[in-house]
């Protein structure tokens, strides 16, 4: 018998190897027998009009539930027995899968699978059935098939009846699947879908072809292609991985298309084309549109022209398509945006004016022509019922708002295409705006960066939730109820306004409302997010820099801040989901760094920052010591000041040498910061730079935590620059 292959096309190793092996199943009574296992868990690889041969006489451990395929047991069972029953075979391994987490139920898979394979003998057969069933098989299907050959063994045709061999497929599927839901890095993910795929093709071409094999190769495809289509960032390829996935995504479409003109093994469908274009809108490359587009001009022309291999695109092929344009248009307006800024505003201007197709409204024209020309039905009713291609409208608009010269061409169009959307609904239902249609026009109205953005988000809040509430006395769907996110655009317009209070009001709204909902959806779309308090507490931290130095708004702006950071971090001690970020610690530092200057309240608060810093479960960034150093050093300037400065220092040091946190900007701040001619000087810096580090190296334990080696202070660090 020939072992299993443990080696990925690229060479890797296919597995952990303690998943090479599945666990012993301790047999305390073989003579328990169950006969016909029921199967009580749905599945939704195998469908339901794939009626399989799910009876078996299988001889299980005593005490063993049918019904528990969760258990890895059961599938140890299954492969003792002597006739294993591959459809029951799957549909555990379906439910293994689906109760594992994503993280190991690709492997887990994967090694069942693979015993799967071990237990049949490899039959000389295969080789001759294969070859004397492909003698049509395409040039490019047999150049992948060689290109790609494992030296796997595989299942035996003298073992495998229609049923059967569809179950192995089903296996397959599942298999791929679960690397298509897998977080690990999309290069292993790919490779690992890629080899399970080809053995699919390999077993699919054993036997005569029937429609539920086409079918079920298919559904192998098209998972492998979704999961090169997901835009996963790979760690090793970040920029070109999206790009690679994308052609391969379309050379796959390829082989498919070609080996169903020439023996008929499977047949690409919709969901294929789509995954397809999904993948293209990955790259973020300015050719996509017209990339997408091709394959949605192919789609229409197979339908119009009556070809043999039909393809009828739906709804989500013409807004993959829509996406793409818009994406392409915020690409080119941010271009247009910077040679703005580079070049003759008044010659950019005209030539915006007279339509130049380098600003991205072309793009957008050209999704409005599109939705309104298909929602009146005159392309075969793809896009005549539902929202999506109008909100991808508005999302394009709300992208390139603030992009602009014109800061309220993208709010006002945005708001005009949800009056259109009002206007149609009265007639078509479907197409009433919902609570994303509303969320991107406050978008709009927040990347405006207008002075007015606040007020006119708020209103629309404000709109949207009284239309909820006729929705409700209606008893209609609750469809545009406010979200979390409604509520991040808005707070995110009165922060670019700069009202920073009215930020702070809407977090509060948005608390009670959460507390007053009993309804447990409605509950979760309205609880705050570390998001949300995250940009109330940027808000407050922008209000405190635009003060003058010393007013009291300063102070009370900083405070707020402090104040929402404290919340967040008990918060996040009582057990909530909500979790503190090491960057909220640094921009309320580094805020009050900017605003410390003689004002001894602002060094309290930052060492009140710091202190909390210290007790949150976010690991203390280095840096965060030299800020609170430098916002002491700020605050306490003259010579009055020497003891209590002395004091917070040598405190703020001793803290950070404790935690082993001391890095090059703490050195620096206290070697080079500015001095002046009483107070602080430069031979009070020195002395006391002296009196905190008197050994030069210092002891190793000071930087024991800082990570990374560019932070590590070194001995010139410790000398004055005097240039």
């Amino acid at each position: 018998m020939l072992p299993m292959s443990t080696t990925a096309p690229d060479g890797g190793s296919l597995g952990n190897p303690i998943y090479d092996t599945p666990p012993p199943l301790s047999l305390t009574n073989k003579s328990t027998t169950i006969t016909g296992i029921e199967h009580h868990h749905s599945s939704a690889v195998i469908s339901n009009h794939h009626h399989l041969n799910m009876t078996s006489n299988v001889t299980l451990a005593a005490g063993l539930s049918s019904h528990h395929y969760a258990d890895e047991s059961v599938l140890q069972a299954l492969l003792s027995s002597e006739d294993a029953n591959v459809g029951a075979f799957a549909q555990a391994l379906q439910d293994l899968v689906t109760a594992l987490p994503a993280g190991t139920a690709a492997r887990r898979a994967e090694s069942w699978l693979s015993q799967l394979h071990k237990k049949e003998e490899p039959s000389s057969h295969y080789d001759n059935n294969y070859s004397n069933t492909n003698n049509n098989e395409s040039p490019s299907i047999k150049s992948w098939r060689q290109g790609h050959a494992t030296t796997a063994s595989h299942l035996s045709t003298n073992t495998t009846g229609g049923n059967d061999l569809q179950a192995i497929l089903q296996c397959h599927l599942v298999v791929i699947q679960a690397w298509a839901n897998s977080k690990e890095d999309p290069l292993l993910t790919v490779k690992r879908a890629e080899r399970w795929l080809e053995q699919a093709h390999r077993i699919a071409s054993q036997q005569q072809q029937s429609a539920i094999i086409q079918e079920t190769l298919t559904e192998c495809y098209n998972a492998y292609l979704d999961l090169c289509s997901k835009g996963q960032k790979s760690d090793r390829r970040k920029r070109s991985h999206g790009r690679t996935l994308a052609e391969t995504t379309q050379d796959t479409l390829e082989r498919m298309v070609e080996e169903y003109h020439w023996t008929g093994m499977v047949r690409p469908n919709t969901d294929t084309i789509n995954f397809v274009m999904r993948a293209i809108t990955k790259t973020n490359q300015n050719d996509m549109a017209e990339r997408t587009g091709e394959l949605l001009r192919r789609m229409e022309t197979s339908v119009e022209e009556k070809e043999r291999l039909c393809i009828p695109p739906n709804a989500k092929s013409y807004c993959l398509w829509l996406t793409s344009l818009a994406t392409v248009a915020q690409i080119k307006a941010r271009r247009y945006l910077k040679e703005y800024q580079r070049k003759d505003a008044h010659l950019i201007e005209e030539t915006a004016v007279h339509g130049d197709n380098n600003n991205g409204l072309r793009e957008l024209k050209t999704i409005l022509d599109a939705v309104m020309f298909r929602t009146r039905g005159d392309m075969a009713g793809a896009l005549v019922d539902g929202n999506d291609p109008y909100n991808i409208l508005l999302r394009a608009w709300s992208n390139l708002a603030g992009l602009h010269t014109n800061k309220f061409h993208g709010p006002l169009e945005a708001e005009k295409v949800f009056r259109t959307m009002v206007e149609l609904s009265k007639e078509r239902p479907t197409v009433a705006p919902d609570a994303t249609s509303y969320q991107m026009v406050i978008r709009a109205w927040a990347k405006s960066k207008d002075h007015r953005a606040g007020e006119k988000a708020q209103w629309w809040l404000e709109k949207q939730w009284a239309d909820f509430q006729q929705q409700q006395s209606g008893n209609d769907n609750n469809k545009v109820m406010p979200t979390t996110r409604t509520y991040f655009e808005a707070i995110m317009a009165w922060t670019a306004a700069g009202y920073s209070y009215k930020a702070d009001a809407l977090l509060m709204e948005l608390k009670q409302r959460h507390k007053e909902q009993t309804d447990p959806i409605a509950k979760q779309q309205l609880k705050p997010t570390t998001e949300i308090y995250g940009s109330v507490i940027r808000a407050w931290l922008r209000t405190a820099e635009s003060h003058p130095q010393g007013q009291s708004g300063q102070i009370g702006s900083l405070t707020m801040a402090v104040d929402w950071l404290d919340h967040l971090i008990q918060e996040e001690k009582d057990g909530g989901d909500l979790m503190v970020t090491s960057d909220l610690f640094q921009g309320v530092l580094k805020a009050a760094t900017a605003c410390a200057h003689g004002s001894p309240p602002v060094a309290e608060l930052a060492k009140l920052t710091l202190d909390l810093s210290r007790r949150s479960s976010t690991q203390t960034h280095p840096y965060n010591y030299a800020y609170v150093a430098e916002a002491i050093i700020l605050a306490h300037t003259w010579p009055e000041d020497d003891a209590v400065r002395t004091q917070l220092l040598t405190k703020v040091v001793k803290d950070c040498c404790d935690d082993g946190l001391v890095s090059k900007r703490l050195i620096r701040t206290l070697s080079n910061s500015t001095t002046y001619r009483t107070g602080w000087t430069k031979y009070e810096s020195a002395r006391l730079l002296n009196e905190l580090f008197p050994d030069r190296p210092m002891p190793a334990s000071w930087t024991r935590n800082v990570r990374q080696e560019t932070l590590l202070p070194r001995v010139r660090d410790f000398e004055r620059n005097t240039k």
